[in-house]
């Protein structure tokens, strides 16, 4: 689950997205590691996404990353995802949303 902030124009908006992704480590180093991933989810927001678009919204997904060890354990977490936002036709409008995302996160253990 992450949250998402909208400067766009119109009414800027905030949204919560709820997905399933997966991630395939290629290449594994002690250190380091390099992996693929994607998936899908839901995101509502506090206002239509895009302008024009719905509050609630599918969120397929897909990119890449890396790994790298940091002390007890846990991995830095950097990538760069193509983000799509689509409500699939449920509603009138349908002009969807194509984004480039970059994230950073920390892996807990076990």
């Amino acid at each position: 689950m992450n949250t998402i902030y909208f400067d766009q124009p119109g009414n800027n908006a905030v949204g919560l997205n709820l997905a399933l992704l997966g991630r395939w480590h290629i290449i594994r180093q002690q250190n380091w590691s390099f992996f693929i991933g994607g998936g899908a989810g839901v995101m509502g927001t506090t206002s239509d996404v895009p302008e024009k678009g719905a509050s609630f919204n599918f969120t397929p997904q897909a990119g890449m990353g890396a790994t790298f060890a940091l002390k007890n354990k846990r991995r830095l977490l950097v990538g760069l995802n193509w983000h799509h936002i689509s409500h699939a036709d449920l509603f009138n409008a349908n002009p969807g949303r194509d984004s480039i995302m970059g994230y950073v996160g920390i892996d807990f253990p076990r």
